[in-house]
């Protein structure tokens, strides 16, 4: 602290006092440079943002403003007043030199450059390049390091299903054709069960620019019960994502494929890809989304679809700990084969989902969905056309530290169909340790 104090004031003799306090040459400013020159740092931060309000847009105090708030470690503050400088004062480049340090602090390397090569054009004194030489060379190694980068993450759960094959609790149904109810066997009921599942998942990602990148990822999730072998799965996952910044939010441009195994056989892959954009954060944001994509049954082609979905995105913060992202969204799901179009399904939906922070650790989440799938043709069987309401909550809390998470969730899902064969609950019970690590 005290070195980087002496070269503060060390580069503010070079640039002098006059230009910067031009203006109003106020105690109020003498107060906070001599707080800070005698090394009260915060006291001196403190007194200045008591007073920014009513002196915010004066350049004497945003530089003073500007100064303490990064020898302070509020780059971001910094920025803000610095810039307010710049803007009546676009030759005081002592004020430029420190708004490069605070966006370098920011790690927004792209404006900390610019601003210290516009420093240099002005030939300071030779210790002053020196530092700002300094500084330009960790911000090129900064930005090779930061171009590549990976991560790996592992995890490990354990869990109970109440209803592993997604099935009715009824002992026997109605089906037109016959006169009698038809008793169901076991493997057509709900079955409970409790799992192990492990999962695994790399990714790549490479920077083009400040605004641009791409991401390469791979995966593998193993579930396997204790019982109920049959439904022991497998899913094989990769993706590839192009990132970039368009009408100030960001796009994304997915492009993802799975395979899905069944008792060690193959039994469903599929892909899909399309366009997100998003724009704004913090406390606020929206977006919408237009996804298309395909599903191959491996042994039962006449359920294979065609899925288009599109939607809308939104988020804010409720209040200053309490946060909610929201989706209203509308898929269509067509059968490509004729004797399969009663497959084909169209449905509307909404999710919510909430965070609750508990300090910088832990956090509690809640969410729920609701969506109608009105099915596109009459059932071979049943002779009238399916049509399902399903509505699942979810609830769970969350601790991290560095790259290990421990989490504890559970869920509910209720189907209600006119059919009643595909009418069910599922409650699920789950624990799982992730351990994320990369560069």
């Amino acid at each position: 602290m005290v070195h980087r104090l002496a070269l503060a004031w060390l580069i503010f003799a070079w640039f002098g006092t006059a230009a910067v306090l031009a203006g109003d040459e106020g105690a109020m400013v003498d107060n906070i440079l001599a707080l800070l020159e005698s090394g009260h740092v915060e006291e001196a931060y403190h007194l200045a943002d008591d007073h920014v309000m009513e002196q915010e847009g004066e350049p004497a105090f945003d530089f003073a403003y500007g100064l303490v708030a990064l020898a302070s470690g509020h780059a971001n503050v910094a920025v803000f007043a610095l810039e307010r400088v710049l803007v009546h004062q676009p030759w005081n480049h002592r004020a430029r030199l420190e708004l490069a340090r605070a966006y370098y602090e920011l790690r927004d390397f792209a404006s900390s450059k610019l601003h210290f090569k516009a420093v240099l054009r002005q030939k300071p004194p030779a210790m002053v390049r020196a530092r700002i030489a300094h500084y330009l060379h960790r911000i090129d190694t900064a930005q090779r390091q930061a171009r590549y980068q990976w991560y790996a993450q592992l995890g490990l759960t354990m869990g109970s299903d109440s209803n592993v094959n997604g099935a009715t609790d009824q002992q026997s149904i109605v089906i037109p054709a016959f006169t009698t109810a038809v008793v169901l066997d076991d493997q057509s009921r709900k079955l409970d069960d409790s799992f192990s599942q492990w999962d695994g998942t790399f990714t790549w990602r490479m920077h083009r620019n400040k605004f641009t990148s791409w991401d390469i990822s791979a995966g593998l999730t193993e579930r396997r019960h204790s019982r109920e072998y049959d439904f022991d799965s497998g899913n094989l996952h990769t993706a590839v994502a192009w990132r970039t910044r368009v009408l100030k939010g960001a796009l994304q441009v997915p492009l993802q494929w799975h395979s899905i195994r069944l008792a060690n056989h193959a039994y469903r892959s599929g892909y899909q890809t399309g366009l997100q954009w998003r724009r704004g954060q913090g406390h606020a944001g929206w977006g919408g989304f237009v996804l298309i994509g395909a599903q191959r049954y491996d042994h039962q082609s006449t359920r294979d679809i065609n899925t288009v979905m599109t939607g809308l995105l939104a988020n804010w913060r409720i209040n200053a700990r309490l946060f909610s992202q929201h989706q209203l969204f509308i898929s269509n799901e067509q059968a490509i084969r004729e004797e399969g179009k009663h497959h084909g399904r169209q449905y509307p939906g909404v999710s919510s989902r909430f965070q609750l922070p508990l300090g910088l650790r832990q956090q509690l989440f809640f969410s729920v969905s609701y969506y109608r799938a009105d099915y596109a043709a009459e059932h071979p069987v049943f002779a009238v056309a399916r049509q399902d309401d399903v509505t699942q909550v979810a609830a769970g809390w969350r601790w991290r530290h560095k790259g290990l998470q421990f989490q504890i969730n559970t869920s509910f899902l209720q189907n209600d169909s006119n059919i009643m064969l595909y009418a069910y609950e599922r409650t699920l019970w789950q624990a799982s340790v992730n351990y994320q690590w990369g560069r």
